[in-house]
C-alpha cells in the first residue's frame, strides 16, 4: 500500500517572519543618558513603545533604562491592543533596576503574547528619566495614567520620550535555547552515579535496634534507579551500626546503620 502523499499547500514562511520567530530585536528609540541630558520622571503613567507590538509570541530577555545611580526597581506592562486601539491588561511584573545611568537589566524571561505592547511605570524606587524634546525618528510613544484594566483609552505623544529599550527573543529561539540548556544539564546527569550513606562499611558495631535508617550524604540531582547496595554485615548476616566512637561520633552518626546504594540517574 502507498503512503501518503505529500501536498503542496502553497503556504510559505517570510524571512521576516522566520527571523522573528527564532531571532531578537530590540525597540526604544530614545538614547539612554540619565541624569546627563535627562529629566526625572515623577508620575506614575505607563509608558509604552508602539514598536513592542508584534504577531508572535515574545519573551522579554532584558531591559536598559535611564536610571538613577541607586538601584531600584521598575514596573513592567504588558496590555493586548484591542481592535479599537484601547489596552487591556494582560501581565504586570515588578522586577528589579541595577544603579545607572545606564541600568542595564538582563537574564530576563517573560513571556508578552502576541497582540500585545511593553510598557514602563516607575515605581518610587529609584530614579527613572526621561528625555525632553522630539521623540527621535519621528517616533511616538503611547501612554495610560495608571496600569490599564480593560479596553483603557490610551494617549499618544511625540514628544519627551522615556529612557528605555527593551530585548525580546521570539517564540522559537527561546524555546530552542531553553532545549539546549536541558541538554547540557543532561548530558553531566545521564548515566552518572552516586553513592548515598556511608561511604566506608565493615562488619562491626551492633545489630540493635535493627531499624536505623541510611544517612543521605547528599540529595541525587535526578530520578534514578538503585543499582548496587551495599551493608556492613556480620557473618550471620545481621546489618550493624557504627559505635558512638570515632570518627563516627555523634547522635546522629552513631545511631546510622552501615549501608550505601548506588544509584544511576535516568538509566534505560
Amino acid at each position: 500500500m502507498a503512503g501518503p502523499v505529500a501536498i503542496d499547500t502553497g503556504v510559505r514562511a517570510s524571512a521576516a517572519e522566520v527571523i522573528a520567530l527564532i531571532g531578537s530585536r530590540t525597540v526604544g528609540p530614545v538614547a539612554i543618558t540619565g541624569s546627563v541630558g535627562g529629566t526625572a520622571i515623577t508620575n506614575t503613567s505607563v509608558y509604552y513603545w508602539p514598536g513592542s507590538l508584534s504577531a508572535i509570541d515574545e519573551n522579554l530577555s532584558s531591559v536598559e533604562l535611564g536610571f538613577g545611580v541607586t538601584a531600584g526597581t521598575i514596573h513592567v506592562v504588558f496590555a493586548h491592543v484591542e481592535g479599537d486601539g484601547t489596552l487591556s491588561l494582560v501581565s504586570e511584573q515588578t522586577i528589579l533596576a541595577v544603579a545607572g545611568p545606564s541600568s542595564v537589566n538582563s537574564g530576563l524571561s517573560i513571556l508578552k503574547p502576541a497582540g500585545s505592547v511593553m510598557g514602563l511605570q516607575r515605581t518610587g524606587s529609584g530614579t527613572w528619566y526621561y528625555t525632553a524634546g522630539a521623540i527621535p525618528n519621528g517616533e511616538a510613544e503611547w501612554f495610560t495614567a495608571a496600569v490599564p484594566t480593560s479596553d483603557t483609552a490610551k494617549t499618544i505623544g511625540f514628544t519627551n520620550g522615556p529612557q528605555w529599550k527593551a530585548t525580546f527573543t521570539g517564540e522559537i529561539g527561546v524555546k530552542a535555547r531553553a532545549a539546549y540548556a536541558s541538554a547540557n544539564e543532561l548530558a553531566d546527569i545521564v548515566g552518572s552515579e552516586q553513592v548515598v550513606g556511608w561511604p566506608s562499611l565493615v562488619n562491626t558495631g551492633t545489630n540493635t535496634p535493627s531499624n536505623y535508617s541510611v544517612v543521605m550524604q547528599t540529595p541525587a540531582p535526578s530520578d534514578g534507579y538503585i543499582t548496587e547496595v551495599n551493608a556492613g554485615a556480620s557473618g550471620s548476616g545481621f546489618i550493624g551500626r557504627w559505635p558512638a566512637t570515632a570518627p563516627h561520633t555523634g547522635s546522629i552518626a552513631s545511631r546510622s546503620s552501615q549501608m550505601s546504594v548506588l544509584l544511576t540517574m535516568n538509566r534505560a
